[in-house]
């Protein structure tokens, strides 16, 4: 299962919600070489590092993403993604107009956690705390996602 995590800039929550991801799986016992977790953005460049708030946040769930570097969002990501998750309603909607082909993978995060309506706040140039609130807020709605992505790939 190929899980595209998508957010504007791919330094704070993408990489953040991606790594969260893999670990809560992980510690649900999920068989992690069945899944695949990518991050990207809407407007990212490449290569760039993970935001200082969104490393030091993640430190403190004793998760590393020092080592990430971004990637502009593109066709084949899109193409092989079996989920695709945003982190606001407005991403899920320029995903909808620019690949209708693919609507019925796109969702928001919160969405697919069963909280429809609900955004990631950007934490882009913000103090510690706010890259904190934002991980935090990912993290509780990543844990009802890991179960739905187990559940979906038990039926397989």
């Amino acid at each position: 299962m190929k899980i595209l995590l998508v957010c504007t800039g791919n330094t704070c929550r993408s990489p953040m919600a991606a790594a969260m991801l893999s670990k809560i799986l992980q510690d649900k016992g999920a068989d992690f070489e069945q899944y695949h977790i990518v991050s990207a953005g809407l407007a990212a460049g490449s290569g760039w590092p993970a935001s200082p708030g969104a490393v030091y946040a993640m430190q403190l769930q004793g998760l590393d993403i020092s080592g990430h570097r971004s990637q502009p969002l593109h066709q084949d990501l899109v193409e092989k993604a079996d989920i695709i998750l945003t982190m606001t309603a407005t991403q899920r909607e320029y995903m909808l107009d620019k690949y209708p082909d693919h609507m019925r993978k796109i969702d928001t995060l919160a969405g697919m956690a069963g909280e429809i309506g609900r955004d990631i706040l950007d934490p882009f140039g913000m103090d510690a705390v706010k890259y904190v609130e934002s991980a935090s807020e990912i993290k509780r709605l990543m844990i009802r996602v890991a179960d739905k992505l187990i559940s979906r790939l038990d039926e397989q």
